[in-house]
């Protein structure tokens, strides 16, 4: 096995020792030259801890070959209706292109290739996580570790292919369905989530516009807020961090001197973020806090006519937008509590 597996990596490092070696002389360059401090001191630094990286390198089977998958078949039956629509699109195209006779043939493929395919997934697949697992990070699709997932798709294509080829072994037929089946669902899936970050962009600017019209978020400057859109609004549940929120702040008001935060004591943990520009708040003076709680306008009734003239507005009429996504949401305030 180890043999094989030399002899199939071998002629790719000889036609591109460029690609190995970059990696290795920029890490080279890295810590000699560029070492992070302040703020960023240890950032990504590399750790030796073999269970650790071990554990991170299978967790990410799960997180970006598994859970993607499953994720989106899960979404493409929530939508039935557009589902079928792209199964039959993808179906018609795949039969044009010739694609679907050759998923048919899938069967006659060798033992030998489809433990090459294998091989070829897992190592393109270890190469895409491990330069994430070494520093600490776990590629999953939350968040800001989606950026850790970049080099995946390659080698969960071949992951992907092999499994087509496995099934064809049970009856020829199966990769016919199966592959328009999984792109069908990716596409759905994709989809749908841009939809939910459109959504989500509309709230956040209905906040925005909320900071305009209120006095007293004009008036103070450090904020502690119960955010009640968290699970009904924002994709994955992730909660807004309190940069996000300085900076709609930011955005509304054109000055950075607020604060927002979601415990009280975190008020001073945040502080020693002001000198970075980057977390908008850089001229704020701590001042006692007000208690807000973002919520939905549950009065507004946010039907399927409103969304789309949302998205109208929002690429035609500026004026129209703002002044119509501001119904989506609603701040309170109770000045001068010490909990919600």
């Amino acid at each position: 096995m180890i043999k094989r597996i030399t002899l199939l990596i071998k002629p790719f490092f000889i036609q591109y020792p460029d690609f190995i070696c970059l990696p290795i002389l920029f890490f080279i360059l890295k810590h000699s030259f560029l070492q992070p401090y302040g703020l960023y001191a240890n950032y990504n630094s590399i750790g030796f801890n073999f269970f650790q990286i071990l554990d991170l390198i299978l967790k990410s089977f799960l997180t970006s070959f598994y859970v993607p998958i499953v994720h989106a078949l899960t979404t493409a039956v929530r939508l039935p209706i557009l589902t079928i629509a792209v199964f039959y699109l993808v179906m018609h195209i795949l039969k044009k292109m010739g694609v679907s006779s050759m998923l048919e043939k899938s069967n006659e493929r060798s033992w030998r290739e489809i433990k090459t395919v294998l091989i070829m997934g897992l190592v393109l697949f270890f190469l895409a996580v491990f330069p994430y697992c070494v520093v600490g990070k776990l590629p999953q699709n939350l968040s800001w570790d989606s950026r850790s997932q970049i080099l995946i798709p390659l080698g969960m294509s071949f992951l992907i292919y092999y499994l087509v080829m496995m099934s064809a072994k049970i009856n020829k037929r199966i990769p016919v369905l199966a592959v328009p089946l999984l792109i069908s669902s990716f596409i759905v899936q994709a989809l749908h989530t841009y939809y939910l970050y459109d959504l989500d962009w509309f709230y956040q600017q209905s906040l925005s516009e909320q900071f305009k019209q209120s006095k007293i978020i004009r008036e103070n400057s450090t904020f502690i807020v119960q955010d009640n859109l968290e699970m009904d609004i924002w994709v994955n549940k992730r909660g807004l961090s309190f940069y996000e929120v300085n900076g709609l702040l930011k955005q509304a008001l054109k000055d950075d001197s607020r604060l927002v935060v979601h415990d009280i004591h975190s008020i001073n943990d945040f502080a020693q973020y002001k000198e970075y520009p980057q977390y908008n708040f850089s001229k704020w003076i701590n001042k006692p806090p007000v208690y807000l709680a973002f919520s939905k306008n549950e009065n507004y009734t946010f039907s399927w006519n409103k969304k789309f003239l949302l998205f109208f507005y929002s690429i035609f009429d500026r004026k129209a937008f703002e002044k119509n996504v501001a119904y989506l949401t609603e701040i309170t305030s109770t000045p001068g509590r010490d909990g919600f």
